[in-house]
Formats: structure tokens, sequence, C-alpha cells
């Protein structure tokens, strides 16, 4: 018995020194009915911290955000809802960071946007959705900015836009599209201005314009009403 014994000893040893946790409830009137937050608390450096799950509602009573601190900072998933019960954000955090996925969603509960973060700064692919689930925009970041392959849509799916960008800015010659899918502008960019030759179509194929830009401003501009050959 007399490990045993032991065993008993260390815990209740491990229990006297553990951080006191606190429950809390805050309300939104006097009488103590409308709940408005609920977590727990541990004392660090002579403060309270929020340590554990939190839950915060609205006046009605609906649950709006479900979280988890550790020691006063997020971590892990937290959660943003409507009157509805709907989760519009889904976020990952670390150490009070945004690390990991992250999702917004419509009120339709209807995936809004999502990619993910590293360290609060946006990182790889991020996709934009249309109401209809239909893909918006695919952006890939580096170190928090644009960089490279940019596609825009319509929410039929057809191509809107596309192009490249360097460090957040366009770059290179960047294509744009009529909702049929016809070719509308070819436009040259440089550090994220126009440079060079825009072109722009009608719908059946003809140039309309010749536009030649400098650092974004016109240089030379040229309409073809009838369509140039």
């Amino acid at each position: 018995m007399r490990p045993h014994k032991i065993i008993i000893f260390s815990v209740l040893m491990a229990c006297s020194t553990a951080p006191v946790r606190e429950e809390v409830k805050t309300y939104y009137d006097e009488t103590e009915q409308q709940l408005k937050e609920h977590y727990f608390t541990i004392q660090e450096s002579d403060s309270a911290q929020p340590h554990g799950p939190y839950r915060f509602y609205d006046p009605n009573g609906n649950l709006m955000e479900e979280a988890h601190y550790d020691k006063g900072k997020l971590q892990g998933v937290r959660k943003l809802l409507n009157e509805k019960g709907v989760v519009t954000v889904q976020e990952n955090y670390k150490q009070d960071e945004f690390d990991g996925l992250y999702q917004s969603y419509y009120n339709s509960g209807q995936l809004k946007e999502e990619g993910n973060y590293v360290e609060s700064v946006l990182t790889g692919i991020w996709q934009y959705y249309y109401p209809n689930g239909a893909v918006k925009e695919v952006v890939r970041y580096v170190d928090g900015l644009e960089e490279g392959d940019y596609k825009k849509y319509y929410d039929t799916g057809q191509m809107k836009a596309k192009g490249q960008f360097e460090k957040g800015k366009e770059n290179g010659l960047w294509h744009y599209y009529f909702p049929s899918g016809a070719l509308e502008e070819l436009t040259e960019y440089k550090n994220g201005w126009e440079e060079g030759l825009v072109i722009v179509f009608n719908e059946a194929g003809d140039t309309i314009k010749k536009i030649t830009y400098e650092k974004g401003k016109v240089k030379t501009y040229q309409e073809f009403p009838g369509g140039s050959l």
C-alpha cells in the first residue's frame, strides 16, 4: 500500500500548487437573468486571465461567439455566429495570432472565403465565393502579399479576369472577359501601374480602343467606333 499512498500525496501536492481556476459570468441586467459572457480565469502575474472555454451571448440569449483562451491569449478555434445560430466566421489562433485555416460564411451558411494564416500573415491559396457557391476569386499569398497567378470569375463560373501579381502588385499581361467569355481587354502592367499598350474589344472581337500608358498615365488614345481591322 506504500506506493499507493505516495501517489496520492503527489497528486495532492500537485493540486495544491495548481493555479486557482474561477468561473466568471457577466450579465446585461442587474437581476442577472440575461447572460452576456461565460468563461473561466486563472491567476497569472497578479491578474486574472481568461483560461479555457469562452462564450458570448447577445441580449436575446443567442450564442454569438465561442472561443478558447490559454492564459489570456486566444488559442485554437474561434467561432462567430449570427442570430440564427449560423457560423459566420471560423478561425484558428495560436497564442493570440491568426494561425491556420480561416473561413467566413454568408448568413445563409454558404462559404464566403477560405485560406490560411501563418503567424497572422496571409499564406498560400485563398479562395472567395459568391452566395450561390461559385468561385469568385483565387489568389495566392506570400508573406501577406498577392503573388503569382490571379483568377476572377463571374457567378456563372465564366472567367472574368486573369493575370499575375508580384509582391502585391499587378505585373505583365492581364486578360479581361465579357460574361459571354469573349475577350474584353488586354492590359499590360508594371509594378501595379498600366504600362504600355491596352487594347479594348467589343463582344464581336473587334478592337474599339487602343491606349498607351506610361506609369499609369495615358500617353496616346485611339478609338475605333466601327472596329479596327
